[in-house]
């Protein structure tokens, strides 16, 4: 889309596109967590640059324009837009699939729950599904919260779904869901 500028950070040297502004990462994290802190806290290529930030994981494709979509969601009262999880509503029964689906280890799982239990966090919050979200504006409350996301991330678990709901019960940031699904809509 014109009007539209296109990054994907990538620690892939040899990777070239006509479209998309190429950016090279690198750090000395695994290839999931360094792929997480540029989701989440971004980079010094476009932090500051850009008002509104979407990101999306490869696995999606926009079938109507990006900017209708932000547009449909825009809400001058939230900094963040997401969507809620389309299957699970909480952050146990998410752990317990990620286990199942190996994508998440038993001793990983039992110490986040036990953080979450020590912190008496109660997980009627909700679930992020977040393949798709978008950030607006630069403040303090936004920052702070993905700061402490991605340091849940080193923590606790490379999952983002499983930190999210939980820091957001403890920062100030105003959001908006999304009740679609992400891979079920145009």
């Amino acid at each position: 889309e014109k009007g539209i500028d296109y990054y994907c950070f990538t620690n892939n040297k040899n990777l070239k596109s006509k479209t998309w502004n190429i950016v090279y990462i690198d750090g000395e994290i695994s290839n999931v967590k360094l792929a997480r802190k540029i989701k989440i806290l971004g980079h010094q290529t476009i932090n500051d640059k850009y008002d509104i930030k979407l990101w999306m994981d490869a696995a999606v494709t926009f079938k109507k324009d990006i900017r209708e979509f932000i547009n449909h969601y825009m809400d001058d009262n939230v900094q963040f837009i997401a969507f809620k999880h389309s299957v699970r509503d909480n952050i146990k029964d998410e752990c317990f699939e990620c286990v199942k689906l190996a994508k998440e280890t038993k001793e990983n799982v039992k110490k986040i729950l036990k953080f979450y239990k020590d912190e008496d966090f109660k997980d009627d919050t909700g679930l992020i599904e977040s393949t798709v979200f978008i950030k607006i504006g630069n403040s303090k409350e936004l920052e702070k919260t993905m700061k402490m996301w991605f340091d849940m991330i080193m923590k606790h678990s490379h999952r983002d779904q499983l930190s999210f709901n939980y820091v957001i019960s403890k920062t100030d940031l105003n959001i908006k869901w999304i009740d679609e699904k992400v891979f079920d809509n145009d």
